[in-house]
């Protein structure tokens, strides 16, 4: 009868109906004079009907409204011709049939209302939530971005140290760690640097001599 999603408010329409069904009853001598007293039931089109104990109609809500047959105690959802489907909560005392209806396309329509207006501030709150956490994202990688950057500039004939200054810890530690290797690569690039100059020197005076001969 009712989708899963809706019946947490369903829910508590059934609980509105039942204290309401209770409440007449706590107040059976005026029941029918305070039936009718409560606009939150005429907004939500709730209809009250009263019965004495010899099955006499006492009260109606909504004269000239559909009449909804009595019913035995406890909870029904009736379907009546030309009037739709109906939740009925059926309440019996010493003295008294109290049954307190609700039509189910109202209860719809007030449950759509409840998710609109649960659901609408997340809908506006998650973009921005979302905008923020890129932008502190963006924000807390930018240091190893800029280090990344500085690292992709190096060539064998610029292995200068990566700068430290500023850095958070987070991102210290890895250039701290790095610069130590760039010294030992600019180490070892110049050692075979004046390796290869002092083997060219030794191979040109040979290669002269031979050249002179000829």
């Amino acid at each position: 009868m009712f989708p899963p999603a809706s019946q947490p408010a369903n829910r508590g329409f059934d609980y509105h109906l039942k204290q309401r069904a209770f409440a007449l009853r706590d107040h059976a001598a005026t029941a029918v004079e305070v039936s009718g007293s409560d606009a939150d039931d005429a907004e939500q089109d709730i209809m009250i009907q009263i019965w004495d104990e010899d099955g006499h109609h006492l009260y109606h809500s909504h004269p000239g409204g559909p009449s909804l047959p009595k019913a035995v105690p406890g909870w029904h959802t009736v379907t009546v011709r030309r009037h739709g489907t109906w939740r009925v909560f059926t309440l019996v005392d010493e003295a008294r049939v109290i049954q307190v209806e609700h039509p189910v396309h109202v209860r719809q329509a007030m449950a759509i209302r409840l998710a609109v207006h649960t659901l609408l501030p997340w809908l506006v709150a998650v973009p921005l939530l979302g905008g923020l956490l890129w932008w502190h994202m963006g924000r807390s990688l930018q240091p190893l971005t800029t280090v990344a950057q500085a690292v992709h500039t190096r060539t064998p004939s610029t292995l200068d140290p990566l700068p430290v200054a500023g850095l958070p810890e987070e991102v210290l530690w890895l250039v701290t760690a790095l610069n130590p290797l760039l010294q030992r690569l600019a180490t070892a690039l110049a050692a075979q640097r004046a390796f290869i100059a002092d083997a060219a020197h030794a191979l040109r005076t040979p290669l002269a001599a031979v050249y002179l001969q000829s």
